[in-house]
């Protein structure tokens, strides 16, 4: 069934969708004299076709359009489920404003609907409306036949939502009034541990327990709050249980990941090995001992428990996880152990699947890190791509590691390999003329140059590249001339840089007034270093020596090993 059929067959087999009330058996709206043929006819093709807009948005990730079409549908219809889902979606979209105004709309369609009187309190919990929030939850309470799950609910949504001080004092206080239990306890301890209140936390705790004490789900949660406030404790408390329990692995594998955190490795490596004697054969236990190892930094350790996975996990086909999953651990533990050559073979056995592209990302990096960007460039060339975007990622990331390695010409030339993948592509385009001219590859960077120019005639920076480049290698002195003019007159005079290099042109040419202007111009439009020295340059020319000098001195002050300051002053004779 394809997705919109299953949505109209949804919609159709709903009764709140077919009708503008609830509907009895003989096909009249409950509470109205109108026949449902005559509903249907003047609203529900409507509330049908919004909900159908609303489901199908949704599922497609567009949830904005969802919400509104839920909440189209829910007005018209006054039906508290549709506005319901305009809640779901709204808060999926994590958006306050369309959540409350859903929540405005249920309350509307139905006054005593549990969530919306929850979802209420909550704003005015959040806006210190104590008294308001207290008798919306206290009628609640009164009228719930099981008035503890309300007050979980409310608990659990002001924990989620209003994480101060008040917040956790209105629940205690609240909680004075309801007969206590394991499960209210363990909310409150959430709250004071949300807050910083840790001798609260604990002794909430200390009362969860005493309540359940044999409650293996109670104490791991309890141990998930207590543990980031006070380890020590949560450390104890499971140490405690497993002595009248030892054999509860649930209890001593959380022992054995906070002990990876907060013990010895020695204290650690004795659970894993009553894990490990008790539940050889598990294939789920083994991963879970070489995470706790790997945590632990017992490389040898985890790596015994991966490979016993491996082997289980090859032989029984497991469903949640599979043999990649212990490539790549395994692959990464090697990292950590300074093992190279070890990492690269466990993670070349990674096949396609969820870890795949980082995996080759990751052996990418290992070579680089060995001083191999060929065999990282090979790896990542190796890579299936389903589009030009991706086989650019891979040629940009490959240019980066010759760059990296110093070998900045090689780097330019996969980037011209990119640049004919995505002719068109100017920013591409721009930064490989760039980098070619930098590394020297100066006719590679006039070619690009000149094709930037081409897609972006209007574009006074491509002009600008060109003629500096074409200037600064003494090739060309009037075509150089006539690009940066061109770029001039594109900027309306303004560009900093521009300017820069038209004072430096004007420098070349001789004309020295000019030169000094531009740059005087450009500097006081964004200060700048090269522009700083290109004005020092020309006012030891026109015999301004001691502003020159004064102006490299500064640069010197700034960046004492500047080797364009230092060979401005030795050019004109100036010891440091």
């Amino acid at each position: 069934m394809s997705p919109i059929s299953r949505f109209v067959f949804t919609a159709l087999t709903c009764p709140f969708l077919l009708s503008h009330g609830a509907w009895a058996t003989d096909g009249t709206a409950v509470g109205t004299d109108t026949t449902a043929s005559e509903i249907w006819s003047e609203h529900s093709s409507d509330i049908l076709n919004s909900v159908l807009i609303a489901a199908i948005a949704n599922e497609r990730g567009d949830h904005e359009m969802s919400w509104v079409h839920y909440m189209k549908a829910a007005t018209a219809s006054q039906n508290a489920q549709l506005a319901e889902k305009a809640i779901d979606v709204a808060q999926s979209m994590q958006d306050p404003l369309r959540t409350d105004k859903a929540v405005a709309l249920l309350a509307s369609i139905d006054p005593k609907n549990e969530r919306a009187i929850l979802l209420l309190a909550v704003n005015d919990l959040l806006d210190r409306r104590y008294d308001a929030a207290a008798s919306k939850v206290q009628e609640l309470l009164q009228r719930s036949g099981e008035p503890k799950d309300v007050f979980l609910k409310f608990g659990k949504l002001a924990n989620e939502t209003v994480q101060t001080l008040d917040a956790y004092e209105f629940l205690l206080g609240l909680s004075r009034n309801q007969q206590t239990s394991a499960e209210i306890q363990l909310l409150l301890a959430r709250s004071a541990a949300q807050v910083g209140l840790s001798r609260p936390m604990i002794q909430h705790v200390d009362r969860a327990i005493a309540l359940d004490p044999d409650n293996v789900k109670l104490l791991l949660e309890c141990a998930d709050v207590e543990y980031k406030h006070n380890p020590t404790k949560t450390k104890e408390r499971l140490e405690s249980f497993l002595q009248k329990h030892p054999d509860n692995a649930h209890v001593r594998l959380a022992l054995a990941r906070i002990l990876a955190y907060t013990g010895s490795q020695q204290a650690v490596l004795e659970q894993l090995k009553t894990l490990n004697a008790s539940h050889s054969r598990s294939t789920m236990m083994q991963w879970q001992l070489g995470q706790i190892a790997e945590k632990a930094r017992l490389f040898e350790q985890a790596k015994f428990h991966y490979r016993k996975f491996l082997v289980y996990v090859t032989q029984r086909q497991n469903q949640q996880l599979t043999a990649n999953s212990a490539y790549v651990r395994l692959g990464m533990v090697a990292v950590q152990q300074n093992k190279p050559l070890e990492a690269l073979e466990w993670l070349s056995k990674v096949q396609k699947g969820q870890n795949f592209l980082a995996v080759q990302f990751k052996r990418a990096e290992i070579y680089a890190a060995m001083g191999q960007p060929d065999n990282a460039c090979q790896v990542l060339r190796a890579i299936p791509t389903d589009s030009v975007k991706e086989q650019l990622v891979i040629f940009r990331h490959c240019a980066d590691l010759y760059f990296q390695a110093k070998r900045p010409q090689e780097g330019v030339n996969v980037l011209i390999e990119a640049v004919e993948l995505d002719p068109e592509n100017s920013e591409l385009i721009y930064r490989t003329a760039m980098l070619a001219s930098r590394t020297d590859m100066i006719e590679t960077a006039i070619d690009l140059f000149k094709r930037f120019i081409s897609l972006n005639p209007q574009d006074a920076q491509g002009y600008n590249s060109l003629g500096y480049l074409l200037l600064t290698h003494n090739r060309k002195i009037d075509e150089a001339a006539l690009l940066i003019e061109k770029a001039l007159d594109l900027s309306d005079g303004v560009d900093p840089y521009i300017l820069d290099s038209m004072g430096w042109l004007k420098y070349r040419q001789g004309d020295l007034a000019a030169a000094e202007d531009y740059l005087r111009r450009a500097q006081q439009i964004q200060p700048d270093t090269e522009v700083l020295l290109h004005l020092a340059q020309v006012l030891f020319a026109a015999g301004k020596r001691d502003e020159a000098e004064a102006i490299v001195r500064s640069v010197l002050t700034e960046s004492p090993n500047n080797a364009e300051a230092i060979s401005i002053l030795k050019t004109n004779g100036i010891t440091l």
